[in-house]
């Protein structure tokens, strides 16, 4: 909790359809009553019955056994003044255990500890950056992408095929929005299953 910290008054749950065989994420709510819900004039992103991330939510998340992942949790990276205490940056597909490597070396020659953690998938990967304090994402933002480019050049195989986004991926919070946001790594069906999901990087 004290890393992978974002917006304190809402969390994105992993939610699962019989009807679609389909999983998505949704924002928390602590009183979701049609008579209480004020969207679409009020936006997740200001109301103020957001359900507040605790550690028996943590709990739940590093202990989860639903096949279909639900009760894993994710968190909004932006904060409200356009800070974020992490840069994630995201690579999906063939070849990313190396363009991740790449990027993760360039983070280190720079003096920036860099953490990899292979996706629910087991296809990706994100590489996570910590901030001792909130940094304004915009700037987060700027370092990933000039270390992005520089793992680029300095390995001319990397054509960003594997890069797929940020988080945060906004440089400002939308007006009365919640940003993008990632799923915690750790979760307790994948994390049980040991070796196939842990990524050996060059």
């Amino acid at each position: 909790m004290s890393l992978f910290r974002g917006r304190q008054n809402v969390y994105a749950k992993r939610c699962y359809s019989k009807k679609d065989n389909n999983t998505y994420y949704t924002p928390t709510c602590g009183n979701f009553k049609k008579s209480v819900c004020g969207k679409p004039n009020i936006k997740c992103g200001i109301c103020e019955y957001g359900a507040p991330l605790t550690p028996y939510v943590i709990r739940g998340h590093l202990e989860n056994k639903s096949e279909h992942g639900e009760g894993v949790i994710g968190v909004y990276p932006i904060l409200e003044d356009d800070t974020c205490y992490f840069i994630a940056v995201d690579f999906d597909g063939k070849g990313w255990m190396d363009d991740i490597a790449a990027y993760r070396k360039v983070c280190e020659a720079h003096g920036v500890p860099v953490y990899v953690e292979r996706s629910r998938s087991g296809n990706g990967g994100h590489a996570w950056v910590f901030f001792d304090e909130p940094a304004p994402a915009a700037s987060a933002r700027k370092m990933a992408g000039i270390f992005l480019t520089e793992a680029m050049s300095g390995r001319h195989e990397i054509t960003f095929k594997t890069y797929d986004r940020m988080f945060p991926n906004q440089d400002l919070l939308p007006r009365g929005g919640l940003g993008n946001q990632i799923a915690l790594p750790l979760q307790g069906g994948p994390s049980k299953e040991g070796s196939p999901r842990r990524a050996k990087l060059r």
